[in-house]
């Protein structure tokens, strides 16, 4: 009878953690879809307004005062592109940039002018360092034949905050990284942890893989 009285609380206390626990995963599952699901919005807000410039200075020719012309036009997009706006002639020669041309020296865009070369979906290059703000950049580009490589920056990070503002509140106890699939740490919040050690959990990989 004794054993029986300390086993059956024992046995409750058990199963009520168990389901706190599930409750727990589940929520943090939801938010993390809900922060995914957010960020790849954005992401493809960014390129549809990136192919938009690429079609108005195809229509406006090539140029220089002509692309920059365009930029000027269409700096109501410079929110969502923190790191600038820029027009590439074929060859990698820079037609007009919304911020200082040397900011535009280093960054890929050879490998963006191969990538989007021939197609008519906008490309996203891999992430980089930004020696400025001390944050990884990515570019996404568009180009239609015989017109200029559209090219805006923008910063990963900003996107988690934006993300991550609608579904994680400051009063959760919520650690949330967001990690690209070359293993870049590109943002965390909650409790800093080292990137090597972050890049190297198993849940990174589940997650690239598409599954959580």
């Amino acid at each position: 009878l004794t054993a029986l009285l300390v086993a059956i609380p024992l046995g409750s206390l058990t199963l009520h953690a168990r389901a706190m626990r599930d409750l727990v995963g589940e929520r943090d599952s939801r938010a993390a879809r809900a922060a995914a699901d957010s960020i790849t919005e954005q992401l493809n807000h960014r390129a549809a307004a990136i192919r938009g410039l690429a079609l108005r200075a195809a229509a406006s020719g090539s140029p220089r005062y002509a692309a920059q012309r365009v930029l000027t036009d269409y700096d109501f997009l410079l929110p969502d592109f923190e790191g600038g706006l820029a027009l590439f002639a074929a060859d990698g020669t820079l037609l007009a940039a919304s911020n200082a041309p040397e900011a535009w020296r280093g960054r890929p865009i050879a490998e963006l002018l191969t990538k989007t070369a021939g197609q008519s979906e906008p490309q996203f290059s891999t992430a980089f360092p930004d020696p400025e703000r001390g944050e990884f950049v990515r570019l996404v580009a568009a180009t239609t034949p015989g017109s200029p490589m559209a090219v805006g920056a923008f910063f990963p990070a900003s996107l988690a905050r934006r993300a991550l503002a609608g579904v994680v509140s400051s009063n959760d106890q919520i650690n949330a990284w967001i990690v690209d699939d070359q293993h870049h740490l590109l943002y965390q919040t909650g409790t800093p942890r080292p990137a090597s050690d972050l890049t190297q959990h198993p849940g990174v990989a589940n997650a690239l893989r598409g599954e959580s």
